[in-house]
């Protein structure tokens, strides 16, 4: 499976590489929902280096449904991508999720969705 998961005690750490499935994505929420260490109002970053998505375009408005189902368990999620086409299919998950209970963002750098995960307030666009 290209990707994995780490719990600590307030954030989960997605790592993704390689081609990744919608099937992969929902297997994986499916696993951390039934994990132990997983508690209600985590923040998440997912790592999405070295990736290749086998998802097409129309697949964003499936991704935002499932992140919408998500919305009670996750305080903040911040997606980090490196590609330009990752970034501007995110940022399509991103608008198609309308959702204010749980924050969703799109960075190029983890460092900088490091510091919003970790702010205590919502940064404008």
């Amino acid at each position: 499976m290209p990707i994995k998961y780490s719990i600590s005690t307030s954030r989960i750490i997605i790592i993704s590489h390689g081609n990744l499935t919608i099937s992969e994505i929902e297997g994986l929420f499916q696993q951390i929902d039934s994990d132990p260490g997983f508690h209600h109002g985590m923040s998440v970053v997912a790592l999405n280096r070295d990736v290749h998505f086998d998802i097409a375009a129309n697949d964003a408005l499936h991704i935002s449904q499932l992140m919408r189902s998500l919305r009670h368990r996750f305080k903040k999620f911040a997606i980090v991508v490196e590609k330009n086409i990752h970034f501007g299919f995110a940022r399509m998950i991103q608008a198609y999720y309308e959702n204010r209970e749980l924050q969703f963002r799109v960075f190029k750098e983890r460092r900088e969705a490091e510091a919003w995960l970790n702010s205590q307030e919502e940064l404008s666009e």
